[in-house]
């Protein structure tokens, strides 16, 4: 009697011991029937038919039941649990406790300007490439390091290596074609004295008085440059550590941001289960004469990756230890992954887990399908309550005044 005043009232409720009963019956309105009165006697006939008929359809081919059920849900503690991640698996093994897994090896650079903050008294030399041309014969010549070269307005340049300049090649008529090897000069002295923009002419002084030094020759294309003497802005110790660290620890960032965009939809990575490692840091010397500098670092990002779904199975029968009336929620894990023993090169991890995981009672769904139909709404309310896998229930009839689930 109280279901039935509360369903009248339009009330529902969603607990164990209690469904939610049907809607109050539907009444024809006074305003209808003085509708179908005021015509003709036939079109009140007609009118009164269709209506049963609709109402007899509506009773029963459109009739039906929407019952839900809400299982009873177990928290379930993971305490420590030991298991092996391996690239070689390719299914769960329960008895050995072995899940897949797979290797993610992403590979990112980093380079970023920093400011240098040093201060020193730096003397650098001017510095530029140049080409050393052969137009004597065709015969290659050796040049040893340290060998002066001196532009036209008188300014001394050597070089730090030895090299060999090729040979002339002959042309038409026995015209040599000179040809030439690239190479760096450095000024002799410290300071902005050696700086020079555009072509700068050299020739070899030691050549001077022999046919040789018109036939060989130096032409710095750029010019030379980086010459300076005085206390000026240099790159510190602190400066290079500070932007090693910071382009360190950027490019793991990175690395791992770019690696989890390739980590397929149904795999998930751990903290514990990853690794960055920095094959490079380049960066200028200390102590160079600067404003701003910038330094670059390459890492190798690599991790073992696996399905959760796959813990689930593994735990599902370490948990419930292989109770077919329950299941453990796939969504509702949360777990911490400790690694105990890595290795990327081999492929494996041996790791403990813990945490929770939430369990549930199986509903027999099609069971309770056929034991509903045909039944009144209070008798399959008292066969719901019957069920102690089902922990509220709410039955909902259509139309509310049918008062029995369908047979079908």
């Amino acid at each position: 009697a109280r279901n039935q005043k509360a369903s009248s009232m339009g009330e529902t409720a969603e607990v164990p011991s209690q469904a939610v009963l049907a809607e109050p019956h539907a009444h024809i309105s006074l305003a209808l029937v003085r509708h179908i009165f005021s015509r003709p006697l036939w079109a009140g006939v007609a009118g009164i038919a269709v209506f049963g008929l609709f109402m007899l359809l509506l009773s029963t081919v459109f009739a039906r039941v929407i019952v839900t059920l809400k299982p009873r849900v177990e928290n379930l503690a993971v305490e420590n649990i030991a298991l092996t991640f391996d690239i070689a698996a390719r299914a769960v093994n329960q008895d050995a406790r072995i899940v897949p897994a797979e290797l993610l090896e992403h590979t990112n650079t980093f380079s970023k300007e920093f400011e240098a903050t040093g201060r020193s008294l730096v003397e650098d030399r001017s510095r530029g490439k140049v080409r050393i041309y052969n137009n004597f014969s065709t015969q290659s010549q050796s040049i040893v390091a340290q060998t002066r070269f001196f532009t036209d307005e008188g300014i001394l340049y050597r070089i730090p290596r030895p090299v060999v300049i090729p040979g002339a090649k002959k042309g038409e008529a026995g015209v040599l074609i000179p040809q030439f090897v690239e190479t760096e000069l450095v000024a002799d002295q410290a300071g902005e004295k050696g700086n020079s923009a555009g072509e700068v002419m050299l020739r070899i002084p030691g050549f001077k008085g022999t046919p040789k030094y018109d036939g060989f020759y130096a032409k710095a294309i750029s010019g030379f440059s980086g010459g300076f003497k005085g206390e000026a802005r240099v790159i510190s110790a602190d400066d290079l550590k500070r932007a090693s660290e910071e382009v360190t620890a950027s490019v793991g960032e990175r690395a791992e941001k770019d690696a989890s965009k390739e980590i397929p939809a149904d795999f998930v990575l751990v903290p514990g289960l990853k690794e960055l490692t920095v094959k490079s840091i380049t960066a200028p010397p200390l102590g160079m004469r600067a404003e701003t500098f910038a330094i670059e670092a390459a890492g190798v990002t690599r991790a073992l990756i696996f399905r959760e779904n796959d813990i689930i199975a593994l735990l599902r029968g370490i948990l419930l230890k292989g109770d077919g009336e329950e299941e453990l929620v796939s969504d509702s894990a949360n777990f911490e992954y400790i690694a105990k023993q890595l290795s990327f090169d081999k492929g494996k991890a041996e790791v403990a887990i813990k945490g929770s995981v939430k369990s549930r009672r199986v509903i027999h769904t099609d069971e309770l399908r056929n034991l509903m139909a045909g039944k009144k709404e209070g008798s399959v309310a008292e066969l719901l309550r019957s069920h102690s896998e089902i922990a509220t229930f709410r039955i909902r009839l259509f139309p509310p005044w049918i008062g029995s689930v369908p047979g079908n």
